[in-house]
């Protein structure tokens, strides 16, 4: 066979433009969906990073919408200056001191487990089964070997979150207080800025979680590496934040129409229950509604946060391989070559 040596440029450029999401997306989901056993730990990961990026930063800017207030202190200090007031309350109540030692447990408890769930989840998606034990065990003492650093890493970009978030949410709550033309341009300008942020912040956050988890980085190099990498690759952030928001809202609309129908034989159950007056039967479909409805957000949410991880982790593969463009610029060129 003849060498051609142009055909084979032609050939690594196809490879370097190829669609990231056609390959990625599927390949995800179909990891979230057969290795169930990442579902508890998906829910426990999302209590401190789901690895979406516009709906987090949504959902902490309508809080601030919604309240007026920055929260301009993290919420544990707010916790203890409660306790601070329950204490000069009723110092001697042992209520008091039960409840501040359920609270702390309860807490600490939470954030160990998160933070084990997101190293879980990282190795899950791109890691391997050991020996004889099975992938979720693997995942599980691999994240188990780097709780400490995840730990870390979650404390440092939690408060560069919160430094993020009162910096430049100030206007923003000023302009409702007092508003004024020149307050409302700056906040205007401070939400676009928080928004980039955060979506840098969260980005630097699950990169550096593949770096410590499947690469076995130090903390600090994990750090400077995955913020390095979430700059340069500013525009597959945007793109990929856009594509997991349109994915999630989808899977929430998904989830709602599977209860619509399947609530309606327990509807109907409620209503027959109403008119023959049986309030036993009328309180059994209702827990029955409320079983179903838990069960359907459990799956959808567990899914939803397994397959974001997972595509993180592709993502963050294929960029430190090289080879990635962004979507826009593959639009770009397509519509050059056909001009």
């Amino acid at each position: 066979m003849c060498y051609n040596p142009q055909r084979m440029i032609r050939k690594k450029q196809s490879a370097i433009f190829r669609s990231f999401y056609r390959d990625v997306i599927p390949a995800s989901f179909k990891t979230a969906w057969f290795e169930r056993w990442m579902w508890p730990w998906a829910i426990f990961a999302s209590a401190i990073v789901s690895g979406g990026l516009f709906d987090v930063a949504a959902n902490i800017f309508q809080s601030v919408r919604g309240t007026g207030s920055l929260l301009f202190t993290p919420a544990i200090f707010q916790t203890v200056e409660g306790w601070v007031r329950d204490y000069a309350a009723a110092p001697n109540s042992a209520y008091f001191i039960v409840n501040i030692a359920i609270t702390v447990l309860l807490v600490v408890g939470v954030f160990l487990l998160s933070c084990l769930a997101q190293g879980v989840l990282v190795y899950g998606h791109g890691g391997r089964a050991a020996g004889k034990d099975s992938l979720a065990k693997t995942s599980v003492r691999s994240a188990s070997a780097h709780l400490w650093q995840i730990v870390g890493l979650t404390f440092i970009t939690g408060f560069f979150a919160w430094i993020i978030r009162f910096a430049l949410l100030v206007p923003y709550v000023l302009s409702q207080r007092t508003p004024s033309v020149v307050l409302t341009l700056v906040s205007i300008g401070g939400a676009l800025v928080y928004l980039a942020l955060t979506v840098l912040l969260i980005a630097t956050h699950i990169f550096a979680l593949n770096a410590i988890v499947q690469q076995g980085a130090r903390l600090a190099e994990s750090l400077v590496r995955a913020w390095t990498m979430a700059r340069q690759e500013w525009l597959h952030l945007i793109e990929l934040g856009f594509a997991l928001w349109l994915i999630n809202a989808l899977a929430l609309s998904a989830a709602a129409l599977g209860f619509v129908v399947m609530g309606v034989p327990i509807f109907l159950v409620m209503v027959a229950a109403a008119l023959l007056n049986n309030p036993a039967v009328l309180y059994a479909a209702y827990f029955f509604g409320g079983v179903l409805f838990i069960s359907i957000m459990f799956v959808t949410a567990a899914i939803t946060v397994s397959f974001q991880y997972g595509v993180w982790h592709h993502l963050y593969l294929r960029l430190g391989e090289g080879g990635l463009a962004p979507k826009i610029h593959r639009l770009v060129r397509w519509f050059m070559k056909k001009a």
